[in-house]
């Protein structure tokens, strides 16, 4: 008796922690709002670099390089 009483609750403790957590999260993404900035191979970077940043400027995109932003100010 007391062995499904405790797995029920476990049940219902677990369908009310994952939407919490899940909301936990994508406030932490979006109050830190990270982003990938990509330098394509060249001589000062023979095998590219790809870097994690923290942005807090909303119009940047989640994965950025340099030619990207060279095309958007043409």
């Amino acid at each position: 008796m007391e062995n499904s009483s405790i797995e029920e609750n476990k049940e219902k403790s677990n369908w009310f922690t994952f939407p919490v957590i899940a909301l936990l999260l994508i406030v932490a993404w979006y109050r830190v709002r990270l982003g990938v900035f990509t330098i394509q191979p060249l001589g000062a970077f023979p095998e590219g670099i790809a870097v994690v940043y923290r942005s807090r400027n909303p119009e940047m995109p989640f994965f950025s390089s340099p030619d990207g932003l060279c095309l958007e100010i043409r």
